[in-house]
């Protein structure tokens, strides 16, 4: 399905992936949630299989988690060598050596921003390890958009926001008046220019003006 995809867009697919940080997301589609470590197991057992299938015709593989055998991946990719692969997550122990081995970008989860760049050092370490150099490796943040209809909506919108997407350290409050907040934990930041989706689409307008 994804090389599908990277075929019918012309070569503009970006795959994610991750061990998965939300309990409910698994419940509700019949996966089993786990420890985080086997969650990082079947991560790393799914991303030996992806880039198996990314490189070649056929893809042979024996896990504790996953087993596939001879399994074709047709048509190829249009993206040479591959479509990129993003890998989420800031564990040092589990994760990042995963994002040095297997990832085109490391995506830092919503939760990680107060604390990647503690942990940047710790990947561009995984990555010296595999003789592999860590600005080869692309940085992406994963930020969520809250947006409320109207500013007297704003108010309810952020509470919900704050208990949803809150990180350990109580976040500051965001520029008054804006209905739309970028929530990146611990920090929110709000952005006034887009109070409303009129308001988004008037600053969508603008920065293709621009």
């Amino acid at each position: 399905m994804a090389t599908t995809l990277d075929v019918i867009s012309n070569g503009r697919l970006e795959l994610g992936i991750g061990s998965g940080s939300y309990e409910a997301e698994h419940h509700v589609g019949g996966f089993e949630w786990g420890t985080f470590r086997e969650r990082t197991e079947r991560l790393a057992e799914a991303l030996e299989i992806l880039t198996s299938m990314f490189a070649g015709e056929l893809t042979t593989f024996e896990g504790a988690h996953y087993q596939v055998k001879d399994v074709p991946n047709l048509p190829r990719a249009v993206q040479i060598p591959r479509p990129p692969i993003h890998v989420g997550g800031i564990g040092a122990r589990y994760t990042l050596p995963l994002v040095a081995r297997y990832a085109d970008v490391w995506n830092v989860p919503t939760y990680g921003l107060g604390r990647w760049e503690q942990v940047a050092p710790i990947l561009d370490a995984e990555c010296e390890k595999l003789g592999r150099d860590p600005a080869s490796l692309r940085r992406s943040l994963e930020a969520v958009l809250v947006l409320a209809p109207d500013e007297t909506s704003l108010a309810a919108a952020r509470a919900w926001a704050e208990r949803r997407y809150r990180g350990r350290h109580p976040p500051p409050l965001g520029r008054r008046g804006a209905a739309s907040l970028f929530l990146t934990a611990p920090w929110f930041a709000a952005d006034p220019a887009a109070a409303t989706p009129e308001g988004l689409r008037g600053r969508s307008s603008a920065s293709k003006r621009g």
